[in-house]
């Protein structure tokens, strides 16, 4: 279940989904986004059978290489793709460019 609020409702909505949880299958995944963009890539990640707190986690590790390794780029978004032969997280700079690198795999058993 994934369920878009505007930001200043994503506490309440949580703490909501808590409770719920209790009462549903234990298999159910539930996530609260704040705009259209989070809630197309949450549908996304699911459709190509992955768990999308893995691909945030390797956002965060891509991300953090990139500030390391080009200081002067700012992210100001990135977000997960796929085709037909590929999965990719795409990160945006502030002037447009776009970083494009392939998900890593091995992460997932």
């Amino acid at each position: 279940m994934i369920y878009q609020v505007n930001e200043k409702e994503v506490g309440k909505t949580q703490e909501l989904f808590l409770n719920a949880r209790t009462d549903m299958e234990s298999d159910y995944k539930f996530r609260v986004v704040v705009s259209r963009e989070e809630l197309l890539e949450k549908l996304e990640i699911f459709d190509a059978g992955l768990d999308d707190r893995v691909v945030e986690v390797e956002k965060i590790f891509l991300l953090a290489g990139i500030m390391e390794k080009y200081p002067e780029k700012k992210i100001e978004h990135s977000f997960f793709v796929r085709n037909e032969t590929e999965e990719l997280l795409v990160f945006l700079t502030d002037e447009g460019e776009q970083l494009v690198l392939p998900l890593d795999k091995g992460l997932y058993p």
